[in-house]
């Protein structure tokens, strides 16, 4: 039995997961794990491991389709290529293992690896630049809080995790939430790596892990999104909405017996 292993993307989101398909006489028969993977590293989430459940699924879109009236009619690649001129030159043929790098403006297009090399769509090729207003956020760092924090993602979680914490073997790489701070800031607020600890600011309370690192500056720390509401026991709605909402102006501290607790920041980290 002609059996290959085929190297693709998890679609379902951005993170990009990496994992094998398992071909077997022109058909997906399975999936095996990319341990090489810079991003997954062998791991997927439950979306990614039903990848072949969608492939296979008999309501799966395998052919265009057309509006007319309040419904829609099938037509044929040719027609559906003509009416979308960036695919116009993608054709089942041409199609590969490695896929192609629309737009192909023909069938004898090369592919466009890289968009805009020799301009813009705009006269002279040049940008279309917005002009906008800096407006400071609405809470900076202040003798109470005086440290900046931010939030992003971590690798192997998506946004808020609510698939990806589901994976065993996702979470067993970054289970908790964590915050980082920078060494000469952990140094002076006696603060460890590892270190199990309160967090607050003004908008809420929470409890998290200490994790001394030089990849954020002095007097910002970081923390991870995908642990929504983690053992949160307070939280405040009071404060900035909309817009001035994007930054928030915080604090991070240990205070263990004998320092001033005039040291309390926007956000606070007590040690326990």
């Amino acid at each position: 039995m002609l059996r290959s292993l085929v190297s693709t993307i998890c679609p379902y989101c951005a993170t990009g997961c990496g994992f094998y398909l398992v071909v077997e006489k022109s058909k997906a028969t399975g999936i095996e794990y990319m341990l090489e993977h810079p991003t997954s590293q062998g791991a997927l989430c439950p979306k990614g491991n039903a990848a072949l459940e969608i492939i296979d699924h008999p309501e799966r879109l395998r052919y265009p389709l057309k509006r007319k009236g309040e419904g829609f009619v099938r037509i044929s690649w040719e027609e559906g290529l003509d009416l979308v001129p960036q695919y116009k030159g993608i054709t089942k043929a041409r199609l590969g293992i490695g896929g192609l790098t629309w737009p192909y403006a023909s069938t004898d297009h090369p592919g466009t690896p890289i968009l805009h090399t020799q301009g813009f769509k705009l006269p002279e090729g040049r940008a279309l630049m917005v002009l906008v207003q800096y407006k400071p956020a609405s809470e900076s760092p202040d003798n109470k809080y005086p440290f900046v924090l931010t939030t992003g993602r971590v690798a192997v979680h998506h946004n808020a995790g609510s698939m990806t914490r589901r994976s065993p073997s996702l979470a067993e790489r970054e289970p908790d939430l964590f915050i980082e701070i920078n060494p000469i800031d952990s140094g002076t607020l006696y603060i460890k790596n590892g270190e199990t600890m309160d967090v607050s600011s003004f908008h809420g309370e929470t409890t998290t892990l200490a994790r001394v690192t030089d990849r954020v500056k002095r007097g910002v720390v970081f923390m991870p999104r995908p642990f929504p509401g983690h053992q949160c026991r307070h939280h405040r709605r009071q404060g900035c909405q909309g817009e001035d909402s994007r930054i928030q102006g915080c604090c991070l501290q240990s205070i263990p017996e004998g320092i001033d607790a005039c040291l309390r920041r926007c956000l606070k980290v007590h040690r326990l």
